[in-house]
């Protein structure tokens, strides 16, 4: 027997209970109804199934909201997560049971009006909870993943985190980005931060500029993967014999660089107050980094040298290793002792190298 109820121009209708407390159980045709009829699934109570093709519409006894299939997976995360929401396919592109959620917004209005999907997070124990965050906690994680033939293996995600300290409609924070280099797990490549600055973190080997860099001359490139920049100060060091007792300067020891892969740009100015008790070949030591080494490795340095007494005067300057090396006249042999720098002597000038 079929009792039909039609509905009022409000487009609804309406199935009143009794007030008085008793059974107002409406019981569902189990799962041998027909199709596009709801139903409680006869094996667990609670549970209720939209039948149509694809497996219908499942909510479970807890709640669980499923599409394509009527039992969630649990092998997510290898088994420690399962889904409250779930939306399953089994075909190729152009099927309706491909899998896809579609989220759509039809308005004329300003790009707020634009659909949205949250990821939101309490620091509270019950629904509905507004207790505020701290520094560090997650928002959530977009997360692909893909099986192994036993569980679902993360193979990248996207996450939202907090990076500082909330406070009244302040929420400092930050993305990440990470990916699976062939193992169980994913690992952190790239952040932005909460001050919009890109950041490749440690597990990241750099930049790789392969697929628009071709070799100005075939077989020669060794790299295309910018992995380090780098800003600084160092502290240029006069040396004399490699020593420097009594030294004194005036306008401090000044020194800055700029270092793009293994290529180094130090810039360095000191004026020599007091020469010192040092005696024997002049150099300058603390380059902030070692240059590579070899007969023709060496990198050039510009510069300029004010009130130094000798008359052959210090005529060029090379790096090796982490030091300023000089020479003298015509003579790429005569190192320039002692001797040529005077009290009052200003240097200043920028090495251009090859780190090591």
């Amino acid at each position: 027997m079929t009792l039909r109820l039609n509905g009022d121009s409000s487009g609804f209708t309406e199935i009143k209970a009794p007030t008085a407390a008793g059974d107002n159980t409406i019981t569902l045709p189990t799962s041998n109804g027909g199709a596009n009829q709801l139903l409680q699934n006869s094996g667990t109570a609670g549970e209720l199934q939209y039948t149509s093709a694809g497996g219908g519409l499942h909510v479970d006894s807890l709640g669980r909201l499923l599409r394509g299939v009527s039992t969630p997976r649990a092998n997510f995360f290898g088994g420690t997560i399962t889904s409250m929401l779930q939306v399953e396919g089994n075909s190729h592109s152009g099927s309706a049971t491909r899998g896809a959620i579609t989220v759509v917004n039809n308005h004329n209005l300003t790009a707020l009006e634009s659909p949205i999907v949250i990821f939101g997070r309490s620091s509270g124990t019950s629904l509905g909870s507004v207790n505020a965050v701290s520094n560090g906690y997650y928002y959530g994680r977009l997360s692909f993943q893909g099986a192994d033939g036993s569980n679902m293996v993360e193979g990248a995600h996207i996450s939202g985190a907090v990076e500082g300290s909330p406070g009244t409609n302040v929420m400092p924070s930050k993305l990440i980005f990470a990916t699976n280099s062939g193992g169980a797990t994913t690992t952190d490549r790239i952040e932005i931060g909460s001050n919009g600055a890109l950041k490749l973190l440690t597990g990241c080997p750099g930049i790789d500029f392969s697929a628009i860099q071709a070799a100005a001359v075939a077989g020669t490139m060794s790299s295309e993967t910018l992995d380090s920049y780098e800003e600084g100060t160092w502290t240029p060091t006069v040396q004399f014999g490699g020593n420097s007792v009594g030294l004194v300067y005036s306008n401090g020891q000044n020194g800055h660089y700029v270092k793009i892969g293994k290529y180094v740009a130090a810039q360095f100015g000191i004026r020599i107050q007091n020469r010192g008790t040092s005696t024997g070949d002049f150099q300058i030591a603390g380059l902030p980094f070692l240059s590579e080494q070899g007969p023709y490795y060496h990198g050039g340095v510009a510069f300029t040298m004010l009130d130094n007494s000798s008359s052959l005067g210090v005529a060029k300057a090379f790096v090796s290793n982490g030091t300023i090396q000089f020479r003298a006249g015509q003579d790429n042999n005569t190192v320039p002792s002692h001797t040529y720098v005077i009290n009052g002597t200003s240097i200043f000038g920028t090495a251009v190298y090859y780190c090591a």
